[in-house]
């Protein structure tokens, strides 16, 4: 986000005419270039490209994607069959089988001029099975369980039969 309100980088014209969707690739891309910058060299980190799906793989134990979520930890973005696999905790191809699939994500202010959060979620279907604010001061990180209350004896992952059946 802060590389993004750099007016060397984007000038405020630049940004006013930014639809959501835009903006919203454009500061998932820029987080994607600054975490690779950063692990890259770290032992378990390596990044994957898996049909434009980026993903960074810690140690074949758990996959991570940058998005902008909900309150929840739901990532925002069209649904692509991809991402509901990804989110359905399906094996795809190029991924390792074993990984859980994360979201690291954050929360924009209403005028995407900051963050407001940062959460942390395990999607399965189209259910948030747990999810964590991240709240970063000096001396470390704070994780806040943030998971959505869940009413007894609905606890599925899915609750459209039609999604389910056509995925198989």
């Amino acid at each position: 986000m802060a590389f993004r309100q750099d007016q060397k980088n984007y000038s405020p014209e630049a940004i006013a005419q930014q639809r959501s969707r835009t903006a919203s690739n454009c500061v998932n891309d820029h987080a994607f270039h600054r975490l690779r910058e950063r692990l890259e060299e770290r032992r378990g980190c390596h990044f994957l490209n898996i049909r434009q799906m980026e993903v960074l793989n810690y140690e074949d134990k758990a996959l991570i994607r940058l998005k902008r979520v909900n309150g929840a930890g739901r990532a925002s973005n069209v649904q692509t069959e991809q991402q509901q696999d990804y989110d359905d905790q399906k094996i795809l191809p190029g991924l390792p089988e074993g990984a859980v699939r994360l979201v690291a994500g954050y929360q924009a202010d209403a005028m995407f001029m900051s963050i407001d959060r940062v959460i942390i979620s395990r999607p399965l279907g189209r259910d948030i099975r747990w999810a964590a604010q991240v709240t970063r001061f000096e001396e470390g990180a704070i994780w806040e369980d943030i998971t959505p209350a869940r009413l007894e004896g609905f606890d599925r992952a899915d609750f459209n039969p039609e999604r389910r059946s056509k995925k198989g």
